[in-house]
């Protein structure tokens, strides 16, 4: 058991972690009688959700509620605290993917603000990540900060976009592989903006097609929002786009998302000039079965966050301390410890081994 501050306790095992001896989890596999979900990417791609009730932002509730209809889910909205046992919780908008959130705890004088997925880039389909202070920052990572954005990732949009240009004006059809649920997103508002033919992949499709506060955001993009439905003030307004059926033979973008491409096991490929824009290009080592696809081109694209977030997000939030695990937490650490931050590597307990 790992103490924050005396009142709000934690607990690491397993790979889980858990708030409050377990009735409370944080995207647990298998913990907790009560899961917060900070991101749908995960369940929705995999087609597995637990048996536990979820906590899920509003959003996110819209869109998993389609695909597990059976499942139980706890949906509240943002910047609206509600009580869980002793605690008082409260989700934030996290700029990731729809629906996404931070996790605000607090119990008595104690506060802890959880954060796994994130961005703090504009989007125009997706809120802006909003932020309360607390007393500890807890952060788990996918990867390594420091290895993010070796280069620009708006110079690699920009190329991204150049490549693309030149071949729709040849009439030819691009097929984008995006490496995460986040960073299709991402793409795609970049690629609506400077209005190039998109087509979504019909599992990618449920995930940008959502309602937030009676807008249609999609459809906003597309120009067709109703005129007397305002959209909300929390939401970047996106220009106008040429959306494309992805069956059609017009030449387009097609996104695709990596996590759907290998969970359908789909043996018939979408037809094109294959492009890659991520950090994780193994795919035929994930699924042997696409291992005759060649990338005409790959980009340095990846929605997450790297060190200079991380810094943006401690001033706003002001933590006493920072517990950092998962992936590049020791890098993290190490980082924030020579700008003189009280942080910490937050791990499960060393076992004891025989030799």
């Amino acid at each position: 058991m790992f103490t924050v501050f005396d009142e709000i306790l934690l607990n690491h095992e397993d790979g889980d972690i858990t708030v409050e001896h377990a009735i409370l989890a944080l995207d647990a596999q298998s913990s907790g009688h009560i899961n917060f979900l900070s991101s749908i990417g995960a369940p929705y791609c995999s087609g597995k959700m637990g048996g536990k009730q979820m906590l899920v932002s509003h959003e996110a509730h819209r869109i998993l509620a389609q695909k597990f209809p059976k499942a139980a889910f706890l949906p509240c909205t943002y910047f609206r605290p509600i009580v869980l046992g002793n605690l008082q919780v409260e989700l934030l908008p996290s700029g990731h993917s729809p629906g996404s959130s931070f996790l605000h705890i607090q119990k008595s004088k104690d506060s802890l603000l959880y954060a796994l997925h994130w961005s703090m880039r504009p989007n125009s389909l997706l809120r802006r990540a909003a932020f309360r202070p607390a007393e500890t920052l807890l952060l788990k990572l996918h990867c390594d900060p420091s290895s993010l954005f070796a280069t620009s990732v708006r110079r690699e949009l920009d190329r991204l976009v150049e490549f693309c240009s030149k071949l729709l004006r040849a009439g030819e059809r691009v097929v984008m592989v995006a490496d995460a649920c986040g960073t299709a997103h991402h793409i795609l508002s970049f690629l609506t903006e400077q209005r190039l033919p998109v087509a979504l992949d019909k599992h990618l499709q449920p995930l940008v097609d959502f309602e937030a506060d009676g807008h249609s955001v999609l459809a906003a993009l597309a120009g067709q929002s109703n005129p007397n439905t305002p959209p909300a003030g929390s939401w970047n307004q996106g220009a106008r786009t040429q959306f494309v059926d992805p069956n059609s033979n017009q030449p387009c973008v097609l996104i695709l998302s990596k996590d759907h491409l290998l969970a359908r096991r789909q043996r018939t490929l979408p037809q094109g000039i294959w492009v890659w824009t991520g950090l994780d290009q193994h795919l035929a080592l994930q699924c042997p079965w696409m291992a005759h696809l060649t990338f005409a081109e790959s980009f340095a694209v990846q929605f997450s966050p790297d060190l200079s977030e991380i810094d943006d997000m401690i001033r706003e939030i002001r933590p006493r301390q920072v517990l950092v695990c998962g992936d590049g937490a020791q890098t993290c650490v190490h980082h924030l410890t020579r700008r003189g931050i009280d942080a910490q590597v937050f791990a499960p307990p060393r076992l004891e081994t025989l030799f």
